[in-house]
């Protein structure tokens, strides 16, 4: 099947013996093409109505061999036919190579067809499955410390300080959380000091992440609520320890003033605990300890307060108890009537660098969120980011709306969708399984969205299709309604014109991502929406082509094809005169393939107005700068 009489050359390949989220390029591929007797693929959506579907594959095995058999002990592959393992279908022609796609084998199901034969066929499934079934950190801080590595973070008490009201725990005010030897770390064995009898904004952890460290601990950090002058034991906020000397810890005495203490038998440097001289004021506080080969740092709110020269040799003050633990402290002193919480606890076996320091900070404080924050294209990088995306498997537009706080919920697949759909930009998982992002002004701009990839008719010099469906005018299609729920409500636009002639077709967008003081930026999302789909429109819904059956230059044509370009398509009727062209934007491709066919379904929808075709105001641009001057003339949001 590698190669076709017209050229053309198919490779599929599968990566057997790498994890989900290796980096494609890293992958190791082990070409099976050989075996594959048909396959076919489908991503994108049917209609821009809807979101993009989870792409989609199939591919039969010729398995008479048992070699794709996961029973089979003597097989090439035996233990690597396993779930979640990459498939990758690639083809060229001519000069055109392309990815098709690129995702995950679901399993290996053995079929025996006349008994005589045998297949494997499997099903897969691109990367919104792993999206899909990934935990969302619950707030950017979060996702900002899990994708910088931390040997062990707890998230503890809930962002706005209130916590989660944990046990009593007798008269017993401070326990400690062994590392041990486990792989992971086990949030209920964390526990923390808290006031005899008394609930306290605290709680066990809802997020771990790492394995246990093998070295001492360089830099640890959390926020802390409600640590007011008067209102706080002299004890320890935070201390870590890998043994009796090697150790890092942050303490506060009863006047608000932190000490500090480290020590580090691999680096032979110490600072005996002894005070900063900084006093915390207010309620909240950032607060970071690291530690260099020579210097030690006391970060409070993303500034470098304090500064310490590392003493050679260890510390004479030896942590207890001596076996690996973590403490978080929550003690008010004697009479207070506010609870002190601690959030966030991360400890790293690094020095933490001072960008880093600054980027956690602000993390915490916005949840990079307005006025300080995020774009949709870094909102959704931010998303990879902490699910272990990895960085060269995204291609990402920047984004036009500035997104509001994040604080997570759902998959992070719906946050992604959600972050897209507030810019009202495309997301889906290319075909090349890359991550895409393509924002409002990519569709706009773009040349492969605004200049025609491809030209469908039907006559010389086009690519032939075989059916084609033109849908004149359809009620479906039209929403002359659109509400935008957001945050702090949502926002009804309508236009009264479209009303007056077809009735109220409604139309919602959930844009949660836009901040709660954004209802301008809600109503101007809800005027866009309601300006590409108040009007009646003849529509191509979908179209079919057979490559193969044409000359080896139009294969290339339709491989060379992705969702979101731009396609024109012709049709010249047999009754009356002129021609039907119409400029499509692809929402969807499916291939689906045989020894002796090949059948490309491209499903299509009206291409919203570029810059040009119908003009927004453009600062400093001599001709749309000027507002009313060109007809047409349009302010985006």
């Amino acid at each position: 099947m590698a190669s076709w009489r017209d050229s053309a050359t198919v490779t599929v390949e599968i990566a057997f013996d790498n994890n989900p989220l290796t980096a494609i390029g890293s992958c190791t591929w082990v070409d099976v093409t050989t075996y594959v007797r048909d396959w076919s693929t489908r991503r994108g959506r049917t209609t821009e109505l809807a979101n993009h579907s989870p792409g989609t594959a199939q591919v039969t095995l010729d398995n008479r061999s048992r070699l794709f058999d996961p029973s089979n002990t003597a097989g090439t592959y035996y233990g690597k036919l396993l779930p979640m393992k990459r498939i990758r279908i690639s083809a060229s022609s001519g000069a055109t190579s392309a990815t098709l796609y690129c995702g995950y084998i679901l399993g290996w199901p053995i079929d025996y067809p006349g008994m005589a034969d045998s297949t494997v066929t499997l099903g897969c499934v691109d990367g919104s499955r792993v999206l899909s079934q990934a935990v969302q950190p619950s707030t950017a801080y979060d996702a900002k410390v899990l994708a910088d590595s931390p040997n062990c973070f707890w998230q503890l008490a809930t962002v706005d300080g209130s916590g989660l009201s944990p046990a009593t725990v007798g008269g017993v005010d401070v326990q400690d959380f062994y590392w041990g030897n486990d792989a992971f770390f086990d949030p209920a064995e964390l526990t923390i000091t808290r006031p005899v009898g008394a609930d306290v904004a605290i709680a066990n952890a809802s997020w771990t992440a790492a394995s246990v460290p093998t070295v001492a601990p360089k830099t640890i950090e959390g926020w802390c609520w409600n640590f007011r002058q008067g209102n706080y034991g002299s004890t320890s906020i935070m201390r870590a320890a890998l043994d009796a000397t090697n150790w890092i810890r942050v303490n506060v005495d009863a006047t608000g003033v932190l000490s500090v203490g480290y020590s580090n038998s691999t680096d032979n440097r110490s600072w005996a605990l002894a005070s900063t001289g900084f006093q915390l004021t207010g309620s909240l506080h950032h607060l970071v300890l690291t530690a260099t080969a020579t210097t030690l740092t006391m970060w409070v709110n993303g500034v470098s307060m304090w500064t310490g020269t590392l003493s050679v040799g260890t510390s004479s003050v030896t942590f207890t108890p001596a076996a690996p633990s973590v403490v978080a402290v929550c003690q008010p002193a004697a009479g207070a009537t506010i609870n002190p919480a601690v959030y966030g606890l991360a400890v790293y076996s690094a020095n933490m660098a001072a960008a880093t320091v600054g980027e956690h900070y602000q993390a915490g404080l916005t949840g990079y969120g307005h006025p300080y924050g995020d774009r949709a294209g870094a909102r959704i990088g931010r998303i990879l980011d902490a699910v272990g995306w990895p960085s060269a498997d995204r291609d990402l537009s920047t984004g036009s709306t500035v997104l509001g706080p994040w604080i997570g919920s759902g998959s992070p697949l719906s946050a992604c969708q959600a972050a897209a759909d507030a810019d009202q930009g495309l997301w889906f998982i290319g075909g090349d399984g890359k991550a895409v992002f393509q924002d409002r002004q990519w569709q706009m701009t773009n040349s492969s969205a605004i200049t025609a990839q491809a030209t469908l008719g039907d006559s010389t010099g086009e690519t032939p299709y075989y059916d084609i469906e033109i849908d004149g005018n359809h009620l479906d299609w039209i929403r002359n309604v659109v509400t935008v729920t957001y945050d702090a409500g949502s926002v009804t636009v309508k236009d009264t014109t479209s009303v007056t002639a077809y009735g109220e077709q409604d139309d919602s967008v959930n844009a949660s991502s836009i901040p709660p003081t954004g209802g301008y930026v809600a109503r101007q999302l809800a005027a866009y929406r309601l300006r590409l789909r108040k009007d009646a429109k003849t529509r191509i819904p979908s179209i079919k082509v057979k490559p193969r059956t044409a000359t080896s230059t139009h294969l290339p044509t339709m491989l060379g094809l992705e969702l979101g370009e731009r396609v024109t398509v012709k049709r010249r009727p047999t009754g009356g005169t002129g021609t039907f062209s119409q400029d499509c934007t692809v929402q969807g491709i499916s291939h689906r393939v045989g020894p002796d066919n090949w059948i490309v379904q491209l499903y299509l929808a009206p291409t919203i107005p570029s810059y040009t075709e119908g003009p927004y105001l453009t600062l400093g641009d001599a001709t749309y700068g000027k507002i009313g001057t060109v007809a047409g003339n349009k302010i985006p949001y």
